[in-house]
């Protein structure tokens, strides 16, 4: 009786060990699983602005070419109509729905070859592109939401930036200073929080 009990036990033990075994092993499983799932979708996030970037360039050079433009121009760029608005007919919000899809982390380093965000998240959203042509041929695309932001004339081009016509200019402005309310307004909070917590050591 004895030799069966001490028997049960020693295969209760070995079953428990194989048990944890097979749990720490589907752990790790799932979590390879999950981190190459992250890293698939990333590259398709990605694979997509490039691809949605090299035909906004596309196009637009053709734009470029068949309107028979002198001097540089900057279009936005409807994925789906694939087609172009020139910017400087646009002097409130652009009227295209967001499309990039790639978050600021992974277009730290324009590989969409684009630069800015392609997706603000909760900031802003699905951005449009606005693609740059100049006279000398050259091209530059960059990442932009539907209203002009201070952020936005940080990425453009000297040449770009002297297309901007007095509408667009105010609305930049208007960023800047709905920003700097923004900075004041959240440092004000802090300050506010920081003399709470003083108070409340006291």
């Amino acid at each position: 009786m004895k030799e069966c009990r001490a028997k049960l036990r020693s295969q209760s033990g070995i079953a428990l060990i194989f048990v944890v075994l097979i749990g720490a092993i589907a752990a790790v499983c799932a979590s390879i699983f999950y981190l190459g799932y992250q890293q698939h979708l990333k590259n398709s996030r990605l694979l997509v602005d490039e691809l949605t970037v090299t035909t906004a360039e596309r196009v637009a050079r053709e734009t470029y070419i068949l309107d028979l433009r002198s001097g540089g121009v900057t279009y936005y760029y409807n994925d789906t109509h694939r087609s172009l608005i020139d910017a400087s007919t646009v002097d409130g919000k652009v009227d295209i729905e967001g499309y990039g899809l790639c978050y600021k982390s992974e277009n730290a380093n324009a590989e969409t070859g684009a630069v800015g965000i392609p997706n603000k998240g909760k900031d802003g959203g699905a951005q449009i592109l606005a693609v740059s042509i100049e006279s000398d041929g050259t091209v530059h695309s960059r990442w932009q939401g539907n209203w002009l932001t201070g952020e936005d004339y940080e990425l453009m081009t000297p040449e770009e930036r002297d297309r901007l016509t007095i509408a667009q200019l105010n609305q930049i402005d208007s960023s800047l200073i709905y920003e700097l309310g923004r900075a004041d307004e959240m440092t004000e909070q802090e300050t506010g929080s920081l003399e709470q917590t003083e108070s409340d050591k006291k």
